[in-house]
């Protein structure tokens, strides 16, 4: 009986150490991610292919990609911030080197000065001990995409 009484507790040690773990990645996650993402984001705002591309992982995504994102530009006008919700990391191999190596994955919303939010779903890398930008979706109302697409 006693043996089972530890092992519980060894179990809700475990269990509690795993949450921490989690919670510790997410926060790294939020707290270095957010400025990468922000500054991507208003390089797009500003249709600076170049400073967006510096931001993003080398060959992800091309100088054309870029610019179409950015010529999108009712995702990205009157960007005022963004809010890391959830995140991980992890470590991956791949046979595409841009996809080796220390990866995250994050969700969140996209705020917009005077008029609600978006979401957005961001894959990086950590190249260099900076994250770089893999890949992005933003997604807006269709109240907004109406709104701004006509002006």
């Amino acid at each position: 009986m006693k043996w089972a009484g530890l092992g519980c507790l060894g179990m809700v040690v475990l269990f509690v150490g795993a949450i921490g773990l989690g919670f510790k990645a997410f926060e790294t996650v939020k707290v270095e991610l957010t400025p990468v993402l922000t500054e991507f984001i208003q390089a797009l705002e500003a249709e600076d292919i170049e400073a967006a591309q510096k931001l993003a992982v080398e060959g992800a995504m091309s100088d054309e990609d870029i610019g179409r994102l950015a010529a999108m530009t009712y995702l990205f006008e009157g960007f005022a911030s963004v809010t890391v919700e959830s995140g991980k990391i992890s470590k991956n191999v791949n046979t595409d080197e841009r996809f080796s190596g220390t990866l995250a994955e994050a969700t969140g919303k996209v705020h917009y000065q005077n008029e609600g939010t978006g979401t957005f779903k961001v894959g990086a890398k950590k190249v260099d001990d900076q994250w770089r930008i893999l890949n992005i979706s933003v997604n807006i109302s269709a109240e907004r995409y109406d709104r701004l697409k006509t002006e």
